[in-house]
Formats: structure tokens, sequence, C-alpha cells
């Protein structure tokens, strides 16, 4: 009996392991059907991976490189923006410096102001100082180097309007340095100036600075207005014709003084 039991487990061994290399066998087989089936699905799958891959790398690093630029853009308007400043800052002391150069502020009580706008055909300027910051009509206005600028004929909260010699409402007195004769400086349009009321038998010659006086209480005295450009007299007139080039040039204005007092 138990010799009849041993047979029956051996040849259950038997067929087991003759199962199992059979499973074996097909399983093999079978991976190497399904295998040979997606090969050829495998590659363009494979490539479509990788090329995915590919595009998100090159879509985070090209978002990266982006966001990267704009930091860039941002800090060098941010450096320029300084740069600019830096240069303003420097220019007002220049312009301070040269004032103190000659003296102008122990003469006077300076306000300074820089040209925001230039109105050539109407000959006057517009300055970013106004009310708020103590400046009144009729005060006069002057460069660094001491050249009258003209005087304040409109005044608002934060800016000014400022009429240049050579406007046509513009009139003050005026002389040849250096001499006694006087006359009536007005202001003829277009950057012209004329130097009126001067008698025929004075001597006025080319190239002769003209300066202001303190008759009128317009300007204080000893401001230069510019030099004597052209002469013409005639015997049928009483008065000479007298053109007066000015000192400056409106063009180029960037920053004057404003005179609160003298």
């Amino acid at each position: 009996m138990r010799l009849l039991l041993n047979k029956k487990l051996l040849v259950l061994l038997v067929l087991g392991a003759f199962v199992i290399t059979l499973a074996n066998f097909y399983q093999s087989e079978t991976r190497n059907f399904f295998y040979s089936i997606s090969e050829p699905l495998q590659k363009p799958l494979w490539a479509a991976g990788q090329a995915g891959a590919g595009f998100l790398r090159t879509f985070f690093h090209t978002t990266r490189i982006e966001k990267e630029n704009e930091k860039l853009r941002l800090t060098v308007q941010e450096l320029l923006a300084k740069t600019a400043q830096f240069y303003e800052i420097e220019a007002e002391n220049k312009v301070l410096r040269k004032a103190f150069e000659i003296g102008l502020q122990e003469e006077f009580n300076l306000i300074l102001a820089q040209v925001t706008g230039k109105n050539i055909t109407e000959d006057s300027l517009i300055i970013n100082k106004g009310s708020k910051d103590g400046v009144k009509n009729d005060m006069p206005v002057v460069t660094q180097q001491k050249v009258l600028l003209g005087r304040v004929v409109q005044v608002y909260d934060n800016f000014s309007r400022v009429e240049v010699p050579s406007g046509r409402k513009s009139s003050f007195d005026g002389k040849i340095l250096g001499s006694e004769i006087q006359g009536l400086v007005r202001g003829a349009g277009n950057s012209k100036v004329t130097f009126d009321l001067v008698p025929q038998y004075e001597e006025v010659h080319q190239g002769e600075l003209l300066t202001t006086t303190a008759l009128g209480g317009i300007f204080p005295p000893g401001l230069l207005v510019g030099y004597v450009k052209s002469v013409k007299k005639s015997d049928v007139e009483p008065f000479q014709q007298i053109e007066i080039q000015p000192a400056f040039d409106i063009k180029q204005l960037e920053y004057l003084f404003i005179i609160t007092s003298f």
C-alpha cells in the first residue's frame, strides 16, 4: 500500500515538472509572439515619446529663458533710470557750482528751476516751479552766468511761464556797459531785441555789451542782456536803430535761476 502511494507521488512530481517546463516554454513563445507584433509599434511610440519629452524640455527651457530675459530687461531699465537720474543731479550740481563761482547766491535769493518747455514762436519758456515753490509774477529769471532770461509772466501751482527779452510785450531799461548811454530794451519777436530811444549823437558800436539798469525796478542792475549786433543812423530820425543779439540761445537752455528778491 505504501509502495503504491510512493509511485503515485512520483508520477505527480514528474507531471508537475513537465507542466512547469511546458508552461515556461509556451510562456517564452507567447512573449516572443507579442514582442514580434509590438516591435513595429514600439519604435514610433518611443520616438514620439522622446519627441514629446524633448518638446516639454524645450518649452520649459524657453519659458525659463523668457522669464530671465524679462528680469534682465527690468534690471536694465532700472539701471538706465538711475543713470539718467545721476546725470540729472550732476547737471544741476554743475549749474549750482557755476552760480556759486560768480557769487550769484550772495547777491540774490534764488530758486533753481528746470526748463520743461520752449515756445520759440512766442518767445517764452515753461519751467517746473510754480506758486507752491514760492514763484510769483514779474520775478526776474537768469542763467548761472548772470545773463538775463526775462521774467515770470504766468504762475501755476507746479510750473510757470517765463517771457524772454525778445517777447513782444517785453520792455525794460538798459545801458551800454562802460558808458552812460541808456535806452529802452524792447522785444521784437522771433528772438529779436532792439535798443530804442538812443539819440543819434550817441556813439554806439557793434559788439558793445548791453546790461540792465535799476530804473523801473523790474530787474536788478548789471545783468547781461546781450551785445550790439547792428547800428543804423538816419538824419531824419531822432533815435538810432540798434539791434541786440541776446546773450543766450533759447534752444540750449536747460536750467535757470528765479530771483525771488534783490
